[in-house]
């Protein structure tokens, strides 16, 4: 039983280090809603702070306005978000990737 339990617990504790370094630090900052069509009637909202577009995730309705100034809390995920564009056929096809969020906190900029 000993024998099981040192690999076991050694096991947890790299597996509870390894968790922790993955964790992306909460970043607060200013920014701007940026809307990209992706078809007519359809459309993508992102988050631009420092240059850099961001796919949040669990944007709420209400700040779903272009060119609104907030303040938002964030956490980085892990993966990307593929953004689409309008073909000429009015089919959205692929344009590029943006890293995606998860609002914390977010508030308009006055």
């Amino acid at each position: 039983m000993q024998k099981i339990g040192v690999p076991l617990f050694l096991f947890v504790v790299g597996f509870f280090l390894y968790s922790c370094s993955a964790i992306e630090a909460v970043k607060e900052k200013t920014g701007v809603i940026v809307m990209e069509v992706a078809t007519r009637g359809s459309y993508q909202y992102l988050i631009k702070v420092d240059d850099e577009l961001l796919w949040p995730e669990n944007l709420p309705e209400q700040f779903k306005i272009p060119d609104l100034q907030i303040k938002v809390k964030y956490s980085k995920k892990r993966g990307s978000k593929i953004i689409y564009k309008p073909a000429p056929n009015d089919v959205p096809i692929k344009d590029y990737t943006v890293p995606i969020i998860t609002i914390l906190e977010i508030s308009e900029e006055k």
